[in-house]
């Protein structure tokens, strides 16, 4: 028998237990990481490009006019922190309200609270707990939206997610996702 049958025939028999039956998030993507669970959620939080008001996200001092000393903002073109999203109101109701009208009905409220908690950071190991849960995010609305903010307005109430950015970041995802899983079989 040839060697690369041998590799071949090893392989296959090896797949099986490339399965994870550890803890979620460990493994290789398409076994045991699922990249963008629940889709709708992700497809929401990638469309929110907003800049947001991040008082604590000060930056190194900068002479301003006059001599004044003043604070460069994560607004001014730099991605917000962690901890930025967390605490924007603007942003949590936005995000909740989009996955309110664009996630299905089978996504638990329980997933939706899950993806706040895990999520609204990024993917940090430690993530910062948001200011709300998804379910108190939606009851905060007092009155829904009916517009969108322009991505490179800052947001600074709850907001409408645009179908096109929504869907492109929706496909684009789930592209990107099928690509890995795909990459995953071949190591």
């Amino acid at each position: 028998m040839k060697l690369s049958a041998i590799v071949a025939t090893g392989a296959s028999l090896a797949m099986p237990a490339l399965a994870s039956s550890g803890r979620d998030g460990h493994g290789l993507i398409g076994y045991g990481i699922q990249m963008y669970q629940p889709p709708c959620a992700f497809a929401c939080q990638s469309a929110i490009s907003n800049p947001l008001d991040c008082p604590m996200d000060h930056h190194d001092d900068m002479e301003g006019m006059e001599g004044m000393k003043v604070k460069r903002m994560s607004h001014g073109g730099e991605k917000p922190s962690a901890e930025c999203y967390a605490n924007s109101e603007p942003y949590l109701q936005t995000l909740a309200y989009c996955m309110e009208q664009r996630c299905p009905d089978d996504v638990k409220t329980s997933a939706r609270d899950k993806f706040f908690e895990m999520s609204i950071g990024g993917r940090l190991k430690k993530p910062p707990v948001p200011m709300y849960t998804y379910v108190a995010a939606l009851m905060s609305i007092n009155t829904p939206p009916t517009n969108s903010t322009p991505a490179d307005e800052m947001l600074t109430q709850v907001s409408l997610v645009e179908d096109e950015d929504y869907i492109s970041n929706f496909n684009g995802n789930h592209g990107f996702e099928l690509s890995e899983n795909a990459n995953s079989l071949l190591r």
